[in-house]
């Protein structure tokens, strides 16, 4: 039917034009510009008329088909690709299950190359974590376009990545990225809380312990870990005056944290505040009686009346497992420092011989040494030189031969005891 009408069509065009050429034999002029003039039938300038139109219509059709041709060609190049970058992810994805982490590394850098996608780069971060080559993945992330690089399951990777080169700002950077478009997730907060206290960023870390533990109920050992960030945001405050007034509120919010107790009572002592000092570490050994406190308020007792008042207060102090050997070998300390040799050694001996440690015989020594008996102090002391430091922490067992606020290796604050305190903790 279509050719019918076109057959038809062209009859009754041809036969206008054949009865206006009878009927018009006479040339008609057509003027195109003032010296442009053509002469010619009418009918022969309406089929020149009609040929033209024709002819762009057909020069229309062409290019719209072409335009479709190109389109569809595209579609199809695009579609194979896609299906190729598929069957790589694929067939990684299955390599990385069967621990051919290498294979699978291989696969994805061919799909990454070809086109960059969300799971192409999450597990290519698997793979690369797997074969150590992070720092090259890490790379590529940095390159990607905007829609993947701030994709926050990109971005979780992207820190994982950066944390196994080493490069804790880079993995700061990119949770801190996530952080912004969801505040309150809080395993981005708990992470980012940890890289800040490895940095030693601890305003910044008191910050997001805040809203971690906002986003949950709060248990005491967010309570301990807030005080200790807090803790040592205050120790790095400029200027005495200010670190004072950080510390008294940390002290004042969270009474039973020791740290904060020690330093500021030590800041006071420095300040020349000793009576202020003893206040606030006497108040600290009624709450939490540690070895620590005691040792604090016998340097600032300087005579017989302040360390028999001191001796009074440890004597006096509750706790459910208070260590009555400790409390033996301080009062001993305390009488030695009165000169008064023959207490020392009674309370020495009532300490049992299981708890005879590295301070008993340092201490032990220090009597015979006083009493002139050289040999005997000498055998105390290489016996105390054979024995466990002073100080050990309960989290990882390390040692140290003074108190330390922090752990820095289990990264536990309040961890370190002495082998001989007021309340026995068994070391991890």
């Amino acid at each position: 039917m279509r050719w019918l009408a076109y057959t038809v069509g062209t009859a009754l065009v041809a036969g206008a034009l054949a009865y206006l050429w009878w009927s018009n034999p006479g040339s008609v002029e057509l003027r195109l510009g003032e010296r442009v003039v053509l002469h010619a039938p009418l009918a022969l300038h309406l089929l020149v008329a009609f040929g033209a139109g024709a002819g762009l219509v057909l020069v229309g059709a062409v290019m719209r088909e072409s335009r479709r041709a190109v389109a569809e060609w595209r579609r199809r190049r695009r579609a194979r690709k896609e299906a190729r970058v598929q069957a790589l992810v694929r067939e990684a994805r299955e390599a990385l299950w069967a621990g051919a982490a290498d294979r699978a590394r291989s696969l994805l850098l061919r799909a990454w190359k070809a086109r960059p996608s969300r799971e192409a780069a999450l597990l290519l971060a698997e793979a690369c974590l797997q074969t150590d080559s992070a720092g090259e993945v890490r790379r590529l992330f940095e390159q990607a376009e905007t829609g993947i690089a701030e994709d926050p399951d990109v971005l979780w990777a992207l820190a994982r990545v950066c944390e196994q080169v080493g490069d804790r700002v880079g993995a700061i950077t990119a949770l801190e990225r996530i952080r912004a478009r969801h505040p309150r997730a809080t395993p981005v907060l708990l992470r980012l809380r940890n890289l800040y206290i490895e940095a030693g960023r601890w305003e910044e870390a008191a910050s997001v312990h805040a809203a971690y533990a906002a986003a949950r109920t709060q248990t005491p050992f967010d309570r301990e870990l807030l005080a200790g960030i807090r803790y040592e945001s205050a120790m790095r405050i400029p200027g005495r005056e200010a670190r004072l007034s950080a510390l008294e509120e940390i002290v004042s919010a969270y009474p039973g944290f020791v740290p904060a107790a020690v330093s500021f009572g030590d800041e006071l002592a420095q300040a020349g505040r000793t009576t202020d000092a003893s206040r606030v570490w006497e108040q600290a050994l009624r709450n939490s009686p540690r070895l620590v406190l005691a040792e604090r308020l016998a340097s600032v007792a300087g005579d017989a009346k302040a360390r028999e008042r001191l001796r009074t207060l440890v004597r006096k102090l509750r706790a459910n497992r208070l260590d009555e050997n400790a409390v033996r070998w301080f009062q001993a300390r305390l009488h030695l420092e009165d000169g008064n040799d023959d207490a020392a050694e009674k309370e020495l001996e009532g300490v049992a011989p299981e708890a005879r440690s590295t301070p008993y015989y340092l201490t032990a020594g220090d009597v015979q040494r006083k009493r002139q008996q050289n040999a005997e102090a000498a055998r105390l002391y290489r016996e105390a030189a054979t024995l466990a430091p002073l100080y050990r922490c309960t989290g990882c067992g390390r040692a140290a031969n003074g108190w330390v606020a922090f752990c820095s290796s289990c990264r536990r604050w309040d961890s370190y005891r002495a082998v001989l305190d007021f309340v026995r903790e068994t070391p991890a």
